[in-house]
């Protein structure tokens, strides 16, 4: 999350009396500026809801270091244990991580941003909305940017407030929209201005670095937009209160979109962990078939014994596992490649044990080459695999 560092001026709640001081304790500024910021201490006189977002936020993450998480590069296991947004884990069952991950951040920096960005505008739009609708303006605006992450690169790892306080600048938007009559036009011209600086340059960082969840910003900027149509009332000559059926519509449409996700969204699979186990079967193919072979060499097995080997403990869970591997869907394109590539590795690989079990029961030297041939492609195949994975590494 990057954000300028705004003047003064940009803190339109930096309002310099205290809650509920009479009027006549106001320096008043030009352009209606003074009465602007009555006018949000008269709807909202206390925050509460603002510092209770970055105190959780805050806790969260000292609650993560303390229980060995690393303050400056979280490790993926930490950031999942602590509710990280993660669709193979997300879509099998665990959805509460849709919201749990807005309150989990990939290390200090992160957070501080976030929370800066937080505390600043924060401010200004629970004044604006009230304590109720801000705090259902930022759990949706964070559930539907979780949502948009998982949607469009299912297999990253995703985390942080960044989505809710998109969502927030999507309120200010639908509050321009709407209601830009009754903001002064200085404010007006300093909350466009902000909010296109802020939306424009996270735009444009996120679109040349890695590891900036984009989706998660449209998410949360678009969820707090919608939010916001509904609950968005006037400053000055509008109810003080919002009508409670508002919000209710609000969660009702939020639940609906979550209704459907869980019906629409194809369980994504955890391509890491099948990878993770897939060598571990290989190593332990690999290690029982040089194995064998070292026995027959020294004459501990003969050649039945050891083409009984190759097909009662070798080739069953390597099929097995080839066999799983073909089943995954849904994948992005680049690791749908990668397990295509690893499901031809494994099928040359199991022709050659195959093969070379045939040649050993019926001593035919042309199957025994036959054998070494498809052995030889699979190691070619696995070298270029392995040094097509290493350029790619940044």
């Amino acid at each position: 999350m990057i954000q300028d560092r705004p003047t003064h001026d940009d803190h339109l709640t930096d309002v310099p009396i205290a809650a509920g001081a009479p009027a006549s304790q106001v320096t008043v500024p030009p352009d209606g500026l003074a009465q602007f910021r009555l006018a949000l201490f008269a709807r909202t006189p206390r925050l509460w809801v603002t510092p209770l977002l970055v105190g959780i936020n805050v806790a969260v993450f000292l609650g993560m270091v303390a229980t060995g998480v690393s303050a400056l590069d979280p490790s993926a296991e930490g950031l999942l244990r602590w509710g990280a947004n993660y669709a193979p884990r997300t879509t099998a069952g665990e959805w509460w991580r849709l919201v749990t991950n807005v309150f989990v951040h990939i290390g200090v920096i992160h957070i501080a941003m976030n929370m800066l960005v937080l505390w600043q505008i924060g401010a200004l739009v629970e004044r604006l909305l009230g304590h109720r609708p801000f705090l259902l303006v930022y759990l949706v605006a964070g559930f539907c940017g979780s949502l948009a992450s998982i949607s469009w690169h299912p297999l990253v790892i995703s985390a942080g407030a960044s989505s809710a306080v998109f969502g927030i600048y999507g309120v200010l938007i639908a509050h321009l929209v709407l209601h830009r009559g009754s903001i002064p036009r200085t404010v007006l011209l300093q909350l466009q201005k902000s909010t296109a600086f802020f939306i424009g340059l996270n735009v444009l960082f996120g679109l040349q670095q890695k590891g900036i969840d984009m989706a998660a910003h449209v998410g949360g900027l678009a969820g707090g937009f919608a939010a916001a149509l509904l609950l968005a009332r006037p400053l000055v000559g509008g109810p003080r209160r919002g009508a409670p059926w508002r919000e209710l519509l609000v969660l009702a449409a939020a639940a609906l979109l979550f209704g459907a996700a869980v019906r629409l969204l194809p369980r994504a699979a955890d391509v890491q962990k099948e990878l993770t186990d897939f060598h571990a079967v290989e190593e332990r193919a690999i290690d029982e078939y040089n194995g064998a072979l070292e026995r027959r060499r020294t004459n501990r097995l003969s050649d039945e014994q050891l083409a009984k080997v190759i097909d009662d403990e070798i080739i069953p869970p390597w099929r097995s596992t080839r066999g799983h591997l073909a089943t995954l869907r849904h994948l992005p394109a680049p690791e749908e490649q990668r397990i295509q590539e690893i499901g031809r590795y494994m099928l040359l690989r199991e022709q050659g044990w195959r093969t070379f079990s045939e040649a050993l029961r019926t001593g035919d030297d042309g199957q025994a080459g036959a054998a070494k041939s498809f052995q030889q492609q699979a190691d070619t195949l696995f070298r270029d695999a392995a040094g097509q994975t290493k350029t790619k590494t940044p």
